[in-house]
């Protein structure tokens, strides 16, 4: 079975890189050999076959989207609390 699913790389760690799921919050570990390319804080797109991550894909715009939202967030507490 194939699935699909959205989520964002928390941390590194050793040897894993550790994502979180858009879908459910789960924890989901990539080894971190076989995607060097991942840092903190990308959004990927990951596709699964029969619970096995089979395939890795950056989704930039997403990447920037949510740390442009994340910077506004953290502009409008510090404007509160002035």
């Amino acid at each position: 079975m194939t699935k699909k699913t959205c989520a964002s790389v928390d941390r590194l760690e050793g040897d894993y890189i550790i994502c979180i799921s858009d879908e459910n919050s789960e924890e989901i570990l990539l080894k971190r050999s076989d995607y060097p390319l991942l840092c903190e804080k990308d959004v990927i797109e990951i596709v699964f076959e029969n619970g096995t991550p089979v395939s890795v894909e950056k989704n930039q715009n997403e990447s920037e989207k949510r740390l442009e939202t994340n910077s506004q967030r953290l502009r409008s507490l510090f404007k509160r609390n002035k």
